[in-house]
């Protein structure tokens, strides 16, 4: 009677020299994270210095329905999760701080960007307070999240993405750790795809 080693197969330690091993886990902290942006969209960050991203991830609402009192669920919408980005603040050059002015200045007069003579003469500067028309609805083109193994590139692009929310760190004297910005982006849609490095065959 032979005895089968179910772990032994499942995790591929059987797996010849010459093989290479599949069904690997991805490790959470091998990821690189870009924005392309701009008026034409030709300008690239590359957000090298980030602490966390979420993946974008969505959800479907659904309803019970009786059908002859037989339960059947209806699907009626799904809705994108919001993506949360930590950012380290640095400087020389202020990377993050920089791209957060431009965004801020291509839609809006005011926020991370107003002077101090505005500050002055807020009442008698409309519409100088306030939104922009722009000839492009989106100064982010896409967000894109890389993760790079010996065996394949996985490629997140998120369209479109919007900053609904730019939170600041707190300063403190008693705290020695580093500070950041944390964004909350909303955005179209995304895809997902694969791209083999080494056939595993």
């Amino acid at each position: 009677m032979s005895i089968v080693n179910h772990a032994y197969n499942k995790y591929n330690q059987a797996t010849p020299k010459t093989q290479v091993v599949k069904g690997v886990p991805r490790h959470k902290f091998n990821f690189t994270a870009s924005f392309n942006y701009g008026k034409d969209y030709l300008e690239y960050l590359e957000l090298d210095k980030i602490a966390s991203i979420t993946m974008p991830s969505w959800t479907s609402s659904a309803i019970t329905m009786n059908r002859y009192n037989a339960k059947q669920i209806v699907q009626t919408n799904y809705e994108y999760s919001p993506i949360t980005l930590v950012a380290y603040d640095t400087h020389s050059p202020s990377t993050i701080q920089t791209f957060l002015k431009e965004y801020s200045n291509y839609y809006f007069q005011g926020p991370m960007n107003m002077t101090y003579a505005e500050s002055l003469n807020l009442g008698t500067m409309w519409p100088a307070i306030g939104f922009k028309l722009n000839s492009n609805r989106n100064f982010i083109k896409t967000l894109n999240i890389v993760r790079r193994d010996n065996q394949s590139t996985n490629l997140i692009t998120v369209f479109n993405p919007i900053i609904t929310s730019i939170d600041a760190d707190t300063l403190d004297y008693a705290d020695s750790s580093l500070v950041q910005y944390r964004l909350t982006l909303m955005y179209e849609g995304y895809n997902i795809s694969d791209t083999t490095a080494i056939d595993p065959s």
